[in-house]
C-alpha cells in the first residue's frame, strides 16, 4: 500500500497494511499516514494547586534521517491540523463528566537529523501556516522539551513575539 518504512521500525499492523493488496493507495484512492504522538498537558500547578479545568493539545509527526513529510502526507495532516485547531472549546471530560476548556494547537512536524533527539545535531519544528506550507524553524533539545511542556507556544514560529504568551489565548483564536 505504502513504500516500507526506511528505518525498519514499525508495528505488525503497519506491515500488514503496507503489503496487503487490497488496501494500496493508488488503486483505492487511499493515503495512509500513523498518529505519532499526542502532547496533552492535562493539568496545571498555581499556589501548589494541580487545575485540571483548562488543558492543551498538540499532534506531533516526528521524522528521522532528515526526512520531511511528502505532499499526500503533508495534505492529510493539514487536513487534520485545520480540523483540530478550529476545534477548541469547552468538552466533556470522560472520566468527571465536568466541562473541561481544551485548546487545540493542531499538527506540528519534528523534523531530526538523526533518529531521537538525543542523536540528532539538527532539529526542526515545523508548523502549518493559513495555506499549508509548513514554516520551519531550527530547535535545540532544550526548545523540544519547553514546546512539549506547553512552556513555550507550538504555534510560536508564526508569531514569535507570542513564544510565552498563553494570557492572549482563547479558545479558538489563532495568533
Amino acid at each position: 500500500m505504502t513504500c516500507a518504512r526506511r528505518d525498519g521500525h514499525g508495528s505488525d499492523f503497519g506491515e500488514w497494511s503496507r503489503a496487503h493488496p487490497d488496501i494500496e493507495s493508488n488503486r483505492y484512492g487511499l493515503a495512509v499516514t500513523d498518529v505519532d504522538w499526542i502532547f496533552h498537558k492535562y493539568a496545571e500547578t498555581a499556589d501548589g494547586r494541580i487545575i485540571r479545568n483548562s488543558q492543551r493539545q498538540l499532534w506531533l509527526e516526528t521524522k528521522c534521517m532528515g526526512a520531511m513529510p511528502n505532499d499526500f502526507q503533508r495534505q492529510t495532516l493539514f487536513f487534520n491540523h485545520q480540523l483540530l485547531n478550529r476545534h477548541s472549546g469547552n468538552l466533556t471530560c470522560a472520566i468527571t463528566g465536568r466541562l473541561i476548556t481544551i485548546r487545540h494547537y493542531g499538527v506540528f512536524v519534528l523534523s531530526m537529523s538523526g533518529t531521537s533527539p538525543h542523536n540528532s545535531h539538527r532539529m526542526q519544528w515545523l508548523s502549518f501556516d493559513a495555506s499549508g506550507c509548513l514554516v520551519s524553524r531550527p530547535i535545540d533539545e532544550s526548545t523540544l522539551l519547553k514546546l512539549l511542556r506547553f512552556e513555550i507556544r507550538p504555534d510560536w514560529i508564526l508569531d514569535r513575539a507570542a513564544a510565552n504568551d498563553y494570557s492572549a489565548d482563547t479558545v479558538g483564536r489563532r495568533i
